[in-house]
């Protein structure tokens, strides 16, 4: 069996792939968006015809000039349109336990529901080296504790970042400067990531 697959944005995807029921075999582009592959079927290779491929995330476009007083109002417009007027405040502003990350203040915020549910949200950012296979991602499990805190902590290879990522997070932190060393093997550099979220009325407290 010959296939002919167009395939849009060819350019973010790898290991494409057509499959006859059990039967799977690699797409080779002939030109740019076009693939092709050839099959040679078995008497009992299932049925359904299934195209995968891997995708590559979309590249993150890096901020590089602050937004008008128009145009932060009309994204704040557009926000209120969708989830209404919520409301944000600073209630800290100290540093947490660990002083090798770099962390956010707490902000308060209250939701526009009938409850005003409250919520209180902390980000801490670490330059981190981790041994092991290297992998674009790690972690970003979600786990709640006694407390009803609820965090969610992981890791993003340093090679899964763009060079004005690296640059922002330079900028923001000199903690996390390490980051952006082209010394330094890619490997093993992932930035750590923890984002906490508590619910004041419930109890919790929050934490880096």
């Amino acid at each position: 069996m010959f296939f002919n697959v167009h395939i849009s944005n060819a350019e973010r995807i790898s290991k494409p792939t057509v499959s006859i029921g059990r039967q799977t075999v690699e797409l080779t582009e002939s030109s740019p968006g076009q693939f092709e592959a050839v099959l040679a079927p078995d008497y009992n290779m299932g049925a359904g015809v299934f195209v995968s491929y891997d995708t590559a995330p979309a590249e993150f476009q890096a901020r590089v000039e602050e937004p008008t007083e128009e145009q932060w109002e009309a994204q704040q417009a557009a926000l209120a349109a969708d989830w209404g007027p919520v409301e944000g405040s600073v209630v800290s502003s100290t540093d947490g336990p660990d002083p090798d990350a770099t962390y956010t203040p707490t902000y308060k915020v209250v939701f526009p529901d009938k409850n005003r549910t409250e919520a209180e949200v902390r980000m801490s950012l670490k330059a981190e080296k981790l041994g092991g296979a290297p992998v674009p991602y790690r972690g970003f499990t979600p786990y709640l504790d006694s407390t009803g805190v609820l965090t969610v902590k992981g890791s993003i290879s340093r090679a899964a970042l763009s060079q004005d990522q690296l640059r922002e997070l330079a900028a923001f932190s000199p903690k996390l400067k390490a980051l952006a060393d082209p010394g330094d093997p890619l490997s093993t550099d992932y930035l750590g990531i923890a984002i906490s979220v508590s619910f004041p009325q419930g109890n919790g407290g929050i934490r880096g």
